[in-house]
């Protein structure tokens, strides 16, 4: 993990979707989209510029997903329900 632009790590703030979508990438080692804008959510134009191929990539191979109203909800802070549902799924993926 390499922190906020400014290189800072802030341990103590909240982790968002989109920051979510960055680590899990990382983390399983899948290779970036370098598509950007092709996110299927209303809210696509709330996905910061940086983090639109990390949310594509997580999406696209099922790290990830929106919610029912078809939103990525990209700057909401991740609940530990979203990230123990997103780890399961990066361990389901490499486990294949």
């Amino acid at each position: 993990m390499n922190g906020d632009k400014a290189g800072t790590f802030r341990p103590n703030y909240g982790l968002t979707r989109e920051e979510l979508a960055a680590v899990l990438v990382n983390f399983s080692g899948v290779e970036l989209s370098n598509t950007k804008n092709l996110l299927p959510f209303t809210d696509r134009n709330s996905v910061s510029e940086w983090a639109q191929p990390y949310v594509k990539t997580a999406v696209d191979k099922g790290l990830l997903s929106g919610d029912a109203e078809n939103t990525f909800r990209p700057h909401d802070v991740a609940t530990r329900a979203e990230v123990a549902t997103a780890i399961v799924n990066v361990i389901n993926k490499q486990s294949k």
